[in-house]
């Protein structure tokens, strides 16, 4: 049975650079659709409208995410180091868009992840290189008790998902 890591983790500490193993081909993954709004007859006041989120995009790249160890006694598991590879396997230039990326883990969005990304932001995150690689590195801070089990490691950037890393936490 799979258990969430999420109420363990807080925030997190990243860290760009160092070279990570080999990486695997993304999967696509469809954009979710907006809800509809609360009334469907009278659209609310131009001010009270918040602007249009942005879409998600489809980039070319190739995602990889590691850790030194997938088998971890719930003490290393507080302090459990990940490493990112992002690479432009386009033949143009694009802005990957790391800085929205999103690190789920067993499906739902890792909270503190978003604000360990700002300080480690890197200048070829907003032109990557066809070949090019962006490399960087991130840091659970486990809040209490990490529970026995797998978890699933996913790094979303647009509509592009790594494959998963899964991780075992044993006694």
């Amino acid at each position: 049975m799979i258990t969430t890591l999420l109420a363990a983790c807080g925030g997190g500490a990243a860290q760009s650079s160092a070279p990570a193993p080999a990486a695997k081909p993304a999967s696509p993954v469809k954009a979710m659709l907006p809800s509809p709004t609360a009334s469907q007859h009278e659209p609310p006041p131009a001010s009270a409208t918040a602007p249009a989120p942005e879409p998600l995009q489809s980039l070319p790249l190739r995602i990889t995410l590691t850790a030194s160890k997938t088998e971890l006694t719930p003490e290393e598991a507080k302090a459990l180091m990940l490493s990112f590879e992002v690479t432009n396997i386009g033949t143009r230039p694009v802005h990957a868009g790391l800085e929205k990326s999103i690190l789920l883990v067993n499906g739902r969005p890792h909270n503190g992840y978003a604000e360990t990304l700002q300080d480690i932001k890197d200048d070829k995150w907003d032109s990557l290189a066809p070949g090019e690689t962006a490399r960087f590195h991130y840091r659970f801070s486990a809040r209490g008790a990490v529970k026995i089990g797998e978890y699933s490691f996913v790094l979303q950037v647009g509509t592009t998902f790594s494959e998963p890393l899964v991780v075992r936490v044993v006694p």
